[in-house]
């Protein structure tokens, strides 16, 4: 606390400014002049409101208070009474150091509260604040006055207190010097009963043998002597089970009541504290794990004094980010990482007095290089080393932010985009209503439906669009809000005039993180790709076809990855599986040793250096072991000037070769035959027709004639000689020549 006294004309004023029964403004001025926690505790609860106080201490503190004072200051009446550090839990817990009060009587003498200062450190009220808070204690006496209280309501309100007391599971009791009891709550007279089977009544001395130990009873005699002598206090006691309770704590309240300057009575307190002593030390550990998280955590944290500014606590993820060691750190305060033009603005916003909620800001700080960043920080008050402090959790949003503003230009640009192409674009959300579209979809649509479709309007629920049309396009919206990425082929003749009779859509789910928001659609006009697709289908069946007859395979060499692939054909005069994976060594090796390898491997190895092309007559061996003719062509495929692919074809041209053989050998016999007309026939025929010329000039030969006719029969059998062999030789079937 302050020394600060302001002029007695501002308390003058304050004071006579409080309106009637305003007791909630009494503690508000009574705590920025004193600059401490004020709490008025009320013996009437004539106010709910007066058990809480400016630092929003709990009713249970209040009212722990409320016993405190009665017992302890009861005839304290005429003064102010000050009290430094009190021993008990209540107090402690809550960081109270020292208790300054003023009893507030009635003008009868009835004390009915009392108005009190809770201060964190040890404290002396000079002289002129003593008065100031007389006069706080004076104002709030005669605004309850003013509320007209009187002694019965004081009675009543007594009572009342008795059964508030009665009503806590604290065991109370009030005992004489005798230690014989003079009056109890409920609690304490369940308790008794329950193990003895009797009421206790007033007289009983309240120290039972058989049910509390010895070494309690000593225990308890001790304490009480102690507090006959005028002493307030407060003790932790541990009980040792027994068949009558279980092992326990106990925290004893001793409270000495004066009566004209005596103590004659004691007023004992217990309360069972086995779970808060439990529920301490799982604080504790739960501290040491907390400070272990700050430090550790990967996202970077400090802890910051509210007063001051000053850093109080760093974690290593802070010191990491920001670049100053801790040292610097705990030297520096929040505006030294701030802009001069932000400091000011964080001034304005900076309240001591403030009460300690969650709260999230973004800021731009500075880092130890001199870079600016934009963060968001997110804070809660908390107390620290008995300072009123805040925690706050840093967030670095510069990436994010420039993201932002860079996705705010693509959204820009986007929008000019889809806006370009003469192709369908648009999106909807989880409903299957419009999110965004581009000219070219709005208007088609208005040419087809004659609608004008706008952000927010159901894309498929419309007039002029038919029962059949809606459904398909509600199971495709379905599909792809599933989560389905998916390319959907439609045919609409009826259009064709207008758009084309076929389009392409890509659908696509638009997702935020897990969850998926949308849709988006880009549609695009392909009837004149789908008739050429048709006119490709059709010559590509027609060239399949011709290759099979003419028994003509594909096949292709990736000279980069070293991957053959052959066709379904060439598998087929390979002799090999349709699921063979040939490779480029398998492939050279499947031609004939010799000749034919040594051609087609030369022909390759020319083609991929060089890029020159190759047609070869060739032998393979298949997977069966049988040697066959084909034709081996191959072209290089090249990408800026360095071949890429080798693709070709291979036809198998056995049977041709074949064929060729065979004519090759009946031109060798006609040529024979040929030969032997022109030749062997010629001689005979030179012969008879030699003979024939003797004939017609018969009489001038010096022969017989049965020599001529004999050289004619002569020449006659060679002739039949010779067609004999020649019919040996061939065969004439059909207008065919056999072999």
């Amino acid at each position: 606390m302050n020394n600060f006294t302001p002029p007695n004309e501002f308390i003058a004023i304050q004071i006579e400014a409080l309106k009637e029964n305003d007791f909630d403004f009494v503690l508000d001025v009574a705590s920025n002049i004193f600059d401490t926690s004020v709490i008025c505790v009320s013996f009437l609860g004539a106010k709910k409101q007066w058990h809480r106080s400016q630092s929003n201490h709990p009713f249970s503190l209040t009212f722990q208070l409320s016993c405190y004072l009665l017992q302890h200051q009861f005839e304290q009446t005429d003064d102010i009474f000050t009290v430094n550090n009190p021993k008990e839990d209540f107090f402690l817990t809550n960081g109270i150091s020292s208790i300054t009060s003023k009893a507030l009587c009635l003008s009868n003498g009835a004390i009915f509260g009392h108005i009190s200062l809770l201060n964190i450190k040890y404290v002396e009220l000079t002289i002129k604040e003593q008065n100031i808070f007389r006069a706080f204690a004076q104002k709030t006496i005669s605004l309850v006055e003013q509320s007209q209280l009187n002694l019965e309501e004081l009675i009543f309100e007594r009572n009342q207190l008795k059964v508030l007391l009665s009503s806590t599971n604290d065991y109370i009791w009030c005992i004489d010097k005798n230690l014989n009891l003079i009056s109890a709550n409920k609690t304490y007279i369940e308790a008794i009963k329950k193990h003895t089977g009797e009421t206790p009544k007033k007289g009983d001395y309240f120290l039972l043998k058989g049910i509390h130990s010895g070494e309690l009873i000593e225990n308890f005699k001790g304490h009480c002597e102690r507090a006959f002598k005028g002493i307030f206090f407060t003790v932790n006691t541990h009980i040792s089970g027994t068949k009558w309770y279980n092992e326990q704590w106990l925290e004893l309240s001793f409270h000495p009541i004066i009566e004209k300057g005596q103590v004659e009575k004691l007023v004992i307190n217990a309360r069972n504290i086995t779970k808060r002593r439990k529920d301490k030390e799982k604080l504790k550990k739960s501290k040491t794990q907390y400070e272990a998280l700050f430090l550790s955590n990967p996202q970077p944290m400090w802890i910051y004094d509210i007063e001051t500014l000053a850093f109080l606590e760093i974690n290593e993820a802070a010191i990491r980010h920001y670049g100053y060691s801790r040292e610097e750190f705990l030297k520096m305060t929040l505006l030294d990482i701030r802009p001069k033009e932000d400091a000011y603005k964080f001034l304005d916003l900076s309240n001591p007095n403030e009460e300690l909620e969650d709260t999230q800001y973004e800021w731009r700080h500075i880092k130890k290089d001199g870079k600016t960043i934009s963060v968001l920080i997110t804070t809660h008050g908390i107390k620290y080393q008995g300072r009123k402090a805040r925690h706050v959790l840093i967030n670095d949003i510069t990436e994010q932010k420039l993201h932002l503003l860079l996705l705010e230009a693509e959204k820009t640009n986007t929008a000019a985009l889809i806006n370009s192409t003469d192709d369908l674009v648009w999106s909807i959300d989880r409903d299957q209503r419009l999110a965004t579209a581009n000219d070219a979809y709005l208007h088609l649509i208005k040419q087809i439906y004659g609608v004008t479709l706008k952000p927010g309007d159901f894309v498929n629920d419309f007039d002029g669009i038919i029962d059949q049309t809606r459904k398909e396009w509600d199971a495709l919206h379905q599909r792809v809000l599933q989560g389905d990425s998916f390319t959907y082929e439609s045919y609409t003749p009826e259009i064709s005039s207008i758009w084309g009779s076929w389009t392409e859509i890509i659908f696509n789910p638009i997702r935020e993180g897990n969850e998926i928001r949308g849709a988006a659609m880009f549609g695009r006009n392909i009837t004149k790709r789908k008739i050429i697709e048709l006119e490709l289908e059709t010559n590509q069946r027609i060239l399949l076809e011709t290759s099979e007859i003419g028994r003509i395979g594909g096949w292709q060499f990736d000279i980069a990855t070293k991957k053959v692939t052959w066709g379904s054909i060439t598998k087929e005069i390979h002799e090999v599986p349709i699921d063979y994976e040939p490779t480029f060594e398998s492939s050279m090796y499947s031609y004939k040793e010799g000749e034919s390898r040594n051609a087609i491997m030369s022909a390759v190895n020319k083609a991929i250096h060089s890029g020159m092309p190759y047609d070869l007559e060739v032998q393979i061996v298949t997977a069966k072991g049988r040697e066959r003719w084909v034709r081996a062509k191959g072209r290089v495929e090249l990408a800026q000037g360095k071949p890429i692919r080798l693709y070709g074809m291979v036809q198998d041209i056995n049977d041709q070769k074949k064929h060729l053989g065979a004519i090759e050998a009946q031109n060798k016999q006609l040529r024979e035959i040929a030969w032997m007309q022109s030749h062997v026939v010629r001689a005979p025929v030179a012969r008879i027709m030699g003979i024939i010329n003797l004939l017609n000039d018969f009489d001038s030969v010096e022969i017989s004639k049965e020599e001529l006719l004999q050289n004619i029969l002569d020449s006659a059998y060679e002739i039949d000689g010779i067609i004999r062999k020649i019919n040996n030789t061939i065969q004439i079937d059909h207008n065919h020549i056999l072999i």
